[in-house]
This record gives structure tokens, sequence and C-alpha cells, in this order.
């Protein structure tokens, strides 16, 4: 620029140029990020083992149930099946519920934050990766965590269901 300048002779004061990788708030976003990381990584640890101990307790009271389904001819297979559903209806509800929050939640910050940086926010705008990426999430952790219960509740003979 200064040499366009000079060759037209035209009067120019000095200019500074910002490095995009280091600018105000850098550090206070990167730390807010990691934090949001963590809380995430927290969360579906939580969810995991919420939904295994709900599908556990379910499982438990019911079963007479079990023993009723496999002394008509179930297979265990097929007792897990009815039980992996429920973990996969349980992640669907509450994948929604998050994803709603989630974004209403992330808008907010984001509108409070730019509001401290004085910047000027659009509206929402939601990216339909990043929820399918959640949605994938939702219902994986809560599958993969319907099926120790569910596999564990299968093992019971048709004797003992019938007498819980």
């Amino acid at each position: 620029i200064e040499r366009v300048f000079d060759k037209r002779n035209l009067q120019y004061g000095s200019y500074w140029e910002r490095n995009p990788n280091d600018y105000v708030g850098k550090r206070q976003l990167d730390a807010l990020v990691l934090l949001m990381t963590v809380f995430s990584l927290v969360g579906l640890t939580i969810a995991s083992f919420l939904v295994a101990n709900t599908l556990a307790a379910v499982i438990s009271e019911q079963m007479g149930e079990i023993g009723a389904m496999k002394a008509v001819g179930a297979t265990s297979g097929q007792v897990v099946r009815v039980y992996v559903v429920a973990g996969i209806l349980y992640g669907l509800l509450g994948t929604s519920l998050g994803l709603v929050v989630g974004v209403l939640g992330g808008y907010g910050l984001l509108l409070y934050l730019g509001n401290l940086f004085n910047l000027t926010i659009g509206g929402i705008s939601i990216d339909p990766l990043d929820v399918e990426q959640g949605i994938a999430e939702g219902v994986d952790v809560t599958t993969l965590a319907a099926l120790l219960p569910a596999w564990r509740g299968t093992t019971i003979t048709v004797r003992k269901g019938l007498e819980s």
C-alpha cells in the first residue's frame, strides 16, 4: 500500500495491520470454548449413566414381564430390542430438548458476548450438519448406554422372572 501511495504522491498516515490470530478477548474466548468442550463431555458421560440407571431400574421392575416374554418364546435378542428401543426413545426426546435449549442458549450467549465486544450480531443461523451431529451423538450415547442393562436383563431365567 505504501508503494502505491508513494508512486502517486499521495499523503497518508501510518497504518497498522492486526494479526488475525491475536485479537482482543482471544484468551477469554479460548477459555470459554475449552469450558464448553469439557461441559459437553461431562454432559455426555452423565447422560449415559442416567440412561443406563433408568433402564436398569425399569428392567428390574419388569422382571416378571421379561419372564413372561421368555416363557412364550421370546428370544434374548427380542427382549433386548424392546429395551434398546426405549433407550432410543429417551435419546430422541432428550436430544430434541437439548437441541432447542442449546440453540437458544447459545444464541443468548452470543448476543451477550457480542454486546461486550461491541459487535452487531445477526439472526440465528443453524448449520444442518451440526444438528445431524447432535442428533447422532444423543441417540448413539443413549443406545449404547441402554445395551448393557438390557442385555443383563435377559440373563434371568424364565422361572426367576416369573417368581419376581
